[in-house]
């Protein structure tokens, strides 16, 4: 839980402020100056209504800005009560100089007490949210992180952690920072291609996940949310993936729909038909499968699953010649297949 904006204040307090004091004699008291009119003028918008807080809080940051080197034009232009949609926002700028001090103080929960003063999505606060999420990345503190990093959109961030944690054989923490960053795809959608990249690892790794826990369902769905994000950019593999994984999770409307868009995107590939007509087979639907069988077969004569299949498809329509010949067929391309030798025999097909 971030800490309020009392806590935010007091921590800030106790934050060192590099270059303030840095300079000797004179100097070392002009640059005394800005500190001192922000404290001012923090104890003064305490004392005031909210209106009149949030206008000398923009102020108090900027005088700490000029501290920090900056010039007087822009802390002027941050220390004024800008309208929220303006581009200066001093709230921000300032908070995210704070924030900037914190970390490099190494003090990063303080660094996240400055987060209240931020306007979630937008430009300050994405980048203030990924200073934070990586500070927390770095001291392994790895739920804040992924709320951190998942607050700022940081796409690539996130599946680079999940990337790095997969690596380290840690699949429970890669899992956590795919399902952020799928989160947060979800939410603000995908732009650019390199994003589109980035999903698909994540993607990936969720559905090897998945595939280990045997929850073919879930690593079909991944699969299926790939082939939507490359689209039309579609390999053969990811409807062929989606297809299978749809199929042994028992849902055989989904496996049918992505063997027949495979089909109609391959259409001169056996692949899709050899899908298809398992999924039918499993239904009962003897007659459609025979004919996807026919089409592996024709397409691809080499099969010798297909040639299994096909005789399976026969001896279910009750043609038995046909399905005995389709056994043997696979015999001859594959000699020691078991499963169509047991099929001759209980037919009790003749050589």
């Amino acid at each position: 839980m971030k800490p309020g904006n009392g806590a935010m204040q007091s921590m800030r307090s106790e934050l060192p402020q590099p270059g303030c004091f840095s300079w000797a004699g004179v100097s070392s008291f002009w640059r005394a100056l800005p500190f001192v009119g922000a404290v001012v003028l923090l104890i003064i918008s305490r004392l005031g209504g909210a209106g009149q807080y949030a206008c000398l809080n923009r102020a108090s940051l900027a005088f700490f800005s000029v501290a920090e080197g900056m010039t007087g034009g822009l802390a002027f232009q941050l220390g004024t009560c800008l309208p929220e949609s303006s581009p200066l926002l001093a709230g921000e700028r300032g908070s995210l100089r704070w924030i900037q001090a914190a970390l490099a103080s190494v003090s990063t929960q303080a660094a996240a007490a400055a987060l209240d003063d931020l306007t979630p999505r937008s430009l300050g606060g994405r980048m203030a949210y990924l200073l934070v999420g990586n500070a927390f990345l770095k001291s392994g503190e790895m739920d804040a992180a992924i709320a951190s990093l998942q607050q700022a959109g940081a796409l690539q961030r996130l599946v680079e952690a999940g990337n790095a944690a997969h690596d380290r054989g840690n699949d429970l923490q890669a899992f956590q920072f795919w399902q952020a960053a799928r989160s947060a795809w979800r939410e603000e959608g995908l732009h650019y291609k390199i994003e589109r990249v980035v999903a698909v690892t994540a993607l990936e790794g969720l559905a090897r996940i998945w595939l280990q826990d045997k929850n073919y369902l879930l690593a079909a769905e991944a699969y299926a949310e790939k082939a939507e994000v490359i689209a039309p950019e579609v390999s053969l593999d990811t409807f062929i993936s989606a297809g299978l994984l749809y199929f042994r999770a028992g849902d055989f409307v989904n496996s049918k729909r992505w063997y027949e868009i495979a089909s109609e995107q391959f259409p001169s590939n056996p692949r899709p038909y050899f899908g298809l007509g398992q999924v039918l087979a499993a239904q009962e639907q003897w007659d459609p499968a025979l004919t996807n069988f026919q089409i592996v077969v024709e397409m691809s004569p080499g099969n010798y699953e297909g040639w299994y299949w096909l005789g399976l498809a026969y001896a279910q329509l009750e043609h038995s010649p046909e399905a005995c010949a389709s056994w043997a067929q696979a015999i001859h391309l594959k000699p020691d297949y078991a499963a169509a030798q047991r099929q001759l025999e209980t037919m009790g097909c003749t050589p």
